[in-house]
């Protein structure tokens, strides 16, 4: 009987030992997979994460881009603007100066402060001027009245016969002289361009900052460059007479 107890005590020991094994390994295995779990669950977070992070680097790069974009279309919209509004005040401006030439007795005054303004820049006793065909008759007026002032002293002036600038536009945009004229030596190799057109583009360039400074809306400080001060009354014009 003494062996019977004994058998019996060690198979409840062994089955004890047994289960507790048994619970042990359980108890590892789901410490295990609990680790397991959460080292799937942080990875698949991390990823979660960088791939958060790029998706939010791709928007930020595509706005910087788009706003790129749109900024590099505004700037070109606004110079395509701004150039078409210096078109616009350049077209006012010649549109006036054709109102200068068609006034004689201005236009007179202004060829002869043009004349004689080619007169000191060439330091020449014999100049010649070149102007319009049309522009003849006014021209040696403007001629006859210079040679009065004191910067045309000694200067003997020659309106050239066989050359002539271009003739006026025949209508706006088209290509033709405005008026004024082209100041030569005697040689003709040395040339002051006192054309209109010419006198135009220098006072653009010089009055830029302020036309900009004005969004372009005003064309009467490039005239103003142009018209005639009171210096130039005892220039006359006879438009009836051959001076």
């Amino acid at each position: 009987m003494s062996q019977v107890r004994d058998f019996e005590q060690m198979r409840e020991y062994i089955i004890l030992d047994g289960e507790d094994k048994a619970e042990e390994i359980r108890a590892q295995a789901q410490e295990d997979a609990n680790v397991q779990r959460q080292y799937e669950v942080d990875t698949e977070l991390v990823n979660v994460r960088a791939r958060h992070r790029r998706a939010v680097a791709a928007v930020e790069q595509e706005k910087r881009i788009k706003l790129s974009e749109s900024v590099n279309s505004a700037r070109l919209e606004c110079l395509k603007a701004r150039d078409e509004t210096m078109d616009e005040v350049i077209s006012q401006v010649k549109a006036q100066l054709v109102s200068i030439t068609e006034n004689k007795r201005q236009y007179c005054h202004l060829l002869a402060r043009l004349i004689a303004e080619a007169a000191v820049e060439l330091r020449e006793k014999r100049i010649v001027v070149v102007c319009r065909k049309e522009d003849e008759r006014v021209v040696r007026w403007a001629v006859k009245g210079s040679s009065s002032l004191p910067s045309m002293e000694g200067v003997q002036v020659v309106v050239a016969e066989e050359e002539h600038l271009a003739p006026a536009p025949s209508a706006p945009g088209q290509h033709g002289c405005l008026g004024g004229i082209i100041v030569t030596n005697q040689s003709g190799m040395i040339r002051v361009n006192n054309t209109l057109g010419r006198r135009v583009e220098l006072a653009v360039s010089a009055l830029l900052p302020e036309l900009r400074a004005t969004l372009f809306e005003d064309a009467a400080p490039v005239v103003a460059d142009l018209e005639v001060d009171s210096a130039w009354e005892g220039v006359e014009y006879d438009g009836e007479a051959d001076p």
